[in-house]
């Protein structure tokens, strides 16, 4: 019996070390599923200046329509994702011309900063990123949809994640005019998610150690009978 008690706590507490990462994605399938066009270096909520374009084929576009325009991410994105560390942002970006300059591809925003992942340019066809959501290769963005600041520290990353009220992919690589698409955008999570159990990872706990102490307790009586 005592046994059978200490594999069930096993099992429950091990069951913690595989939690299911959150995600969020939109493949616009059917449009725009919530994004607008926003202007980077407007304020930190990213208020929308204009719709996206839509394609049949299942993705967004826009043209120059601001100073610095981005592809602005809906609210599923924003707010607290200090679980979603560890993970990537990937996603596929098309753009008609480039300068041919690393420019930042994504950018966040949150916790009074405003940080940038310089990546190299899009292709006319759809050229595939995928970005890791750590303070590793993010900068403090300097405006005018530039890249080459100053690398940021493990606790900005932490200030900005803990407070996202912008999330942004850039769709102006070019100085002059050009036309970029956006599609297959996903956000997920990383090993920050084991970070902050779930109601059920807490239940999960509770009953491990439960079973684990009543084995305990029945072991010392029977070794003291």
């Amino acid at each position: 019996m005592t046994k059978s008690l200490v594999v069930l706590a096993i099992i429950a507490t091990t069951a913690l070390a595989a939690p299911a990462y959150a995600s969020v994605s939109n493949t616009f399938d059917a449009g725009a599923e919530g994004w607008t066009i926003a202007d980077a270096d407007g304020p930190a909520t990213l208020p929308s200046v204009g719709a996206p374009g839509f394609n049949a084929a299942g993705y967004i576009t826009t043209t120059d329509i601001a100073s610095t325009v981005v592809f602005a991410a809906p609210g599923a994105y924003l707010g607290n994702k200090s679980t979603f560390y560890g993970g990537t942002i990937s996603f596929d970006l098309s753009d008609s011309s480039n300068d041919g300059a690393a420019y930042p591809a994504v950018l966040l925003y949150g916790g009074g900063l405003v940080i940038g992942h310089d990546s190299p340019p899009p292709g006319t066809s759809f050229t595939h990123y995928s970005i890791g959501f750590t303070e590793a290769g993010w900068s403090h963005y300097v405006g005018g949809g530039f890249g080459g600041g100053s690398a940021i520290t493990h606790s900005e990353f932490l200030s900005v994640i803990g407070g996202l009220t912008g999330f942004a992919i850039d769709a102006d690589w070019r100085t002059g005019s050009d036309f970029t698409a956006l599609d297959n955008v996903v956000f997920s999570g990383g090993d920050g998610q084991s970070l902050v159990p779930e109601p059920s990872s807490w239940a999960l706990m509770l009953l491990g150690a439960g079973l684990a102490g009543a084995g305990l307790r029945r072991r010392a009586r029977t070794v003291a009978a």
